[in-house]
């Protein structure tokens, strides 16, 4: 087993984004972003890792490894046009043969997403890429507004086959008298195993479950490193996820400029009229919330994220990219939103 603490150092991997989302998911994602957007984009992360437990985890990334061939294609016209085609066209085979495959059988379902989630992915990994290259840089609104649509359109669809693969591995399980959640935790590479014999042995039953409490993953040189050993998981965590009680003043970019005062609501309580969200990554589907906020702080994000876009459509001060917000901030603090400086502070 490769040394995860040694791995991360080496490869500079930083905590990027958090999601509350399954173990299957983060292997996909991390097969796609060092193998399937090298071959479609010629992009890679090179290496990636992530912790968590059961249905949440935190990415960790490089995004220094590809930001130079980004710098090229942003500089060529026609060459991000061709990207961004060739995104489309993955994204949009991919949404034709997943609706074939969800009305097929939970065993032909599992073989079309092992065979292809990552291939999606790599169309949205390419957009990710963009966006966090792209920073705070001056692009026309016109392609501003396109690259920021596209983007929404890819990257909303996921949330519709994670619902689909819950319901699948649900199907799945009744009929071969398992725990259909083991389905989603599995790793892109066990899947691929599973379906071979559709049946967990007791052993790989425990090991999975295991993962609920807690897990590190790794995905470099086409390998998966798995580890739920709780030493290694305390390492990491306090190393890399820890906060300093001394933080009071944190840096992103404003997404839209302006100032506001108020309190943090990490969007998890009820709000009130002088709340400031701060949040990993805002969504689509709490728009009608959003607007009720003074203003929006996100740990992760560009100016094509949906946190960028509500706060010019709402024209509220927005920080994005901070990075550790969520860390550095609890429920009540009163803060400080400097959008025009990119500044959040703890008065």
């Amino acid at each position: 087993m490769l040394d995860l603490v040694k791995t991360i150092k080496n490869f500079d991997l930083r905590p990027s984004v958090r999601r509350d989302l399954s173990f299957l998911l983060i292997s996909c994602v991390a097969h796609s972003y060092v193998d399937s957007l090298e071959k479609n984009f010629g992009l890679s992360y090179k290496a990636l890792m992530a912790m968590g437990k059961k249905d949440f985890f935190w990415f960790f990334v490089n995004q220094d490894f590809f930001s130079r061939k980004l710098e090229k294609i942003l500089k060529s016209k026609k060459r991000l046009d061709e990207l961004r085609k060739k995104a489309f066209v993955i994204f949009n085979g991919f949404k034709k043969s997943f609706r074939q495959a969800a009305r097929s059988d939970p065993y032909d379902f599992f073989y079309f997403l092992s065979n292809q989630y990552p291939v999606y992915f790599s169309a949205l990994g390419f957009y990710n890429s963009l966006w966090r290259v792209i920073g705070d840089r001056k692009l026309s609104g016109r392609l501003l507004k396109e690259l920021s649509d596209e983007r929404t359109k890819v990257a909303k669809f996921y949330v519709l086959v994670e619902e689909e693969i819950k319901k699948q591995a649900e199907l799945f399980g009744r009929s071969g008298k398992f725990n259909g959640e083991l389905l989603r935790h599995l790793s892109l590479l066990e899947l691929r195993e599973f379906i071979k014999k559709s049946r967990f042995t007791s052993g790989q039953k425990k090991k999975i479950q295991k993962r609920f409490k807690g897990y590190v993953y790794l995905y470099y040189n086409h390998q998966e490193t798995i580890s739920t050993d709780k030493k290694i998981i305390k390492e990491i965590e306090e190393k890399y996820l820890g906060t300093k009680a001394e933080i009071k003043r944190i840096k992103g970019y404003g997404a839209y400029l302006g100032k506001a005062i108020g309190y943090v609501n990490l969007g998890d309580k009820p709000f009130g009229k002088k709340d400031i969200l701060v949040t990993s990554m805002t969504k689509p589907e709490n728009n009608l919330i959003l607007r009720k906020y003074k203003a929006i702080v996100t740990d992760e994000g560009g100016v094509l994220s949906h946190a960028s876009i509500i706060s010019r459509e709402l024209k509220i001060p927005c920080v994005i990219g901070t990075k550790i917000a969520t860390r550095v901030f609890k429920n009540g603090d009163l803060v400080e939103v400097d959008a025009n400086k990119g500044i959040v502070r703890k008065i």
